[in-house]
């Protein structure tokens, strides 16, 4: 099964694993993100041998999302 979202094509290789790939050019301010990315607002650092253990990326995502939340109350 293929399924297209945003730019990016996911495939279905196994039971329980995906091939996702891009197949269109995506421009965000006029700059082309193949190749580039998008440098993030907040910058973790990130060692992928703990990746397994923890995810600090994830978890520093979720707590600047509940600040944001709290400061809009």
């Amino acid at each position: 099964m293929t399924i297209d979202y945003l730019g990016f094509r996911l495939y279905s290789i196994f039971k329980d694993s995906i091939l996702w790939y891009g197949v269109r050019m995506i421009v965000v301010d006029g700059k082309c993100l193949e190749g580039v990315g998008v440098e993030p607002d907040i910058v973790v650092a990130f060692d992928v041998r703990f990746a397994v253990v923890r995810d600090v990326q994830l978890e520093r995502s979720k707590d600047e999302m509940v600040k944001l939340i709290e400061a809009s109350h």
